[in-house]
């Protein structure tokens, strides 16, 4: 597990608590509405396994399991609707992170070339045969087909449009099995002296040069990193600094620095009005940042 995949309990749970309460809340509605009167188990939240499993593994298993099981419970569903569902969701989520990472090496969810649309098509054609087989185990072979065809249609055109939201746009972190593996397209160490941000500037321009990313970009960039750099040593001068950067279609940071809690992404009660406009920048550049403390490291990760 990188530095980027670490997370605290209390993340675990918080990921756990949000899959949950999302499959509750796309799936009650609809079951009391009764719009999918012939299963129970047919809808729009048959995205959702797919979804969860590629991104947060088995805790996304566990809360879209768990989330199923409340709402088929909530609404009277019957006890074989209700295991039928729950297995179904589980063993959907858990598969579709096996696959995805066996077949995808590259440690993320995106589906910006064709060649990564086309795994996920064909994974979702082959996967949906699970909640349908389990479907046919509890209910019954006449709801074989209906089960099937809803997890492929649902899966593919409103998966499809959620992955592109949560991967590519706002660079949702994946957790990853033991045999997938993040890799940037740039890392650097920031140490004290004169040359510590040129040395990365360079490892950046290269990676993007690679990567034909605009400089525009580039600079946007390197200029977010180095407000970082600058406001972590004002606070922790002799704190480690590190950083990976990952170019897409949009641009993913982390930093990574040692030393006491403390957040970059805040102002402090004693700064002053530099401090104030270097913050200013970093919040202007950043489609989303965020900022966790994890045995001894803080984590800063920004999307630009």
């Amino acid at each position: 597990m990188t530095k980027s995949q670490q997370r605290t309990k209390s993340q675990f749970l918080g990921l756990l608590t949000l899959t949950m309460a999302a499959y509750v809340f796309l799936d009650v509605p609809i079951r009391i509405s009764g719009a999918f009167s012939f299963s129970a188990g047919v809808g729009m939240k048959n995205f959702l396994p797919v979804v969860f499993g590629m991104f947060f593994g088995p805790v996304g298993a566990a809360g879209g399991a768990l989330g199923a099981f409340l709402a088929a419970l909530f609404t009277g569903e019957s006890w074989g609707e209700i295991l039928s569902e729950t297995l179904s969701v589980a063993a959907l989520s858990l598969s579709s992170w096996a696959v995805w990472f066996a077949l995808n090496r590259e440690g993320n969810v995106r589906l910006e070339k064709w060649s990564k649309l086309g795994l996920f098509t064909a994974m979702v054609i082959g996967l949906s045969l699970i909640p349908a087989g389990i479907t046919m185990l509890f209910l019954g072979a006449g709801l074989f087909v209906k089960t099937y065809l809803g997890y492929v249609l649902f899966g593919e055109f409103v998966g499809i449009l959620v992955i592109i939201l949560l991967g590519g746009i706002f660079c949702v972190e994946p957790i990853l099995p033991p045999y997938a593996k993040s890799v940037p397209d740039a890392s650097f160490t920031l140490i004290p002296g004169e040359d510590a941000l040129d040395l990365a500037n360079e490892a950046l321009e290269e990676a993007a040069f690679r990567k034909k990313i605009p400089m525009k970009k580039v600079f946007e960039t390197q200029s977010v990193i180095e407000e970082l750099f600058i406001r972590i040593r004002k606070e922790l001068p002799d704190s480690e600094v590190t950083g990976a950067v990952s170019f897409e279609s949009t641009i993913t940071m982390h930093i990574w620095f040692t030393g006491d809690k403390y957040n970059p992404l805040r102002l402090g009660k004693e700064e002053d009005e530099m401090d104030i406009v270097s913050l200013k920048l970093i919040r202007h550049r950043a489609l989303r940042a965020s900022f966790s403390h994890f045995g001894g490291t803080n984590s800063v990760h920004i999307v630009v």
